[in-house]
């Protein structure tokens, strides 16, 4: 008995191989244009215009905004495209742009030109270990969580859990920078444990969790899950989302394995499928 194709099927066969090819090299090429310009001169931030300008350049700086906007709207921009291109088609572009990421990877590590082309290119959006060859990238983290938030799990969760990465994790970061106040793990206990047990330097940052950051976060991703639709369709869920997206940004400091570009997609949105197998 045959089966009428569904509908990702009907609009994958729209895609011919060399559409696919086309929409991939201009999606790729677009993005990485506009992370050329996110970190060359057109956001960057003077401080020649006295006192008050050189307090809000440090500022600035404090919380990483440049990297924090391409962060955002580099998340923005790939769930934009979603709506465009069929599911198939988008995960399967965003394997082969991690693949492909993966290997420029490699290829920083072994050839020094290429490691100064991508550091004169990139520099001002990479955290300071991002800056050193034998350390991918966070971009490259965000393709993988991106691709597996894609391919995992069901279109509008995965548009739910890449939407927390681009959003609930820049603002949790801006919030517990500028506001502060009581850290999760109190500083006496947390210096203790780092003398004790001689924290990495990676795992060292967890210690700096503020709850105003992590509150933050959870809101965020709460007012997301709610949002958008066909996710959450009660508020035990948008609970579980805001949740797992705070948790997930919390413990991403624990190893350089577990990015948060990483986990929080792919822990939101394997929290939300659960909540609904229930």
């Amino acid at each position: 008995m045959e089966h009428a194709p569904t509908d990702h099927a009907k609009e994958s066969s729209n895609f011919s191989s060399i559409s696919v090819i086309i929409i991939f090299a201009a999606c790729t090429l677009g993005l990485v244009l506009f992370q050329s310009i996110t970190a060359g001169s057109l956001f960057s931030f003077s401080n020649d215009d006295g006192d008050e300008t050189k307090k809000n350049t440090t500022n600035t700086k404090k919380i990483h905004l440049r990297r924090r906007i391409q962060h955002a709207l580099t998340g923005l921009i790939l769930i934009g495209l979603s709506y465009i291109i069929p599911s198939p088609v988008g995960t399967y572009m965003l394997f082969v742009a991690s693949v492909l990421f993966y290997i420029f990877h490699k290829l920083r590590q072994h050839h020094p030109s290429v490691q100064q082309m991508y550091l004169d290119s990139f520099g001002p959006l990479l955290r300071p270990h991002e800056k050193k060859a034998d350390h991918p990238p966070g971009a490259l983290y965000f393709l993988i969580g991106t691709t597996l938030a894609s391919g995992c799990f069901e279109e509008d969760i995965g548009r739910m859990a890449v939407l927390c990465l681009s959003l609930a994790d820049p603002m949790a970061a801006v919030v517990g920078t500028l506001v502060g106040g009581p850290k999760i793990i109190p500083s006496s206990f947390g210096k203790r444990i780092k003398k004790d047990a001689g924290a990495s330097a990676g795992a060292s940052d967890i210690f700096k969790k503020t709850w105003a950051g992590t509150m933050t976060c959870f809101a965020v991703a709460f007012c997301i899950s709610h949002v958008m639709k066909g996710v959450c369709s009660s508020l035990g869920c948008c609970i579980v989302a805001g949740i797992s997206c705070a948790l997930a940004e919390f413990i991403s400091d624990l190893s350089p394995i577990l990015d948060d570009n990483l986990i929080i997609p792919v822990v939101t949105g394997g929290a939300v499928t659960m909540f609904h197998c229930l």
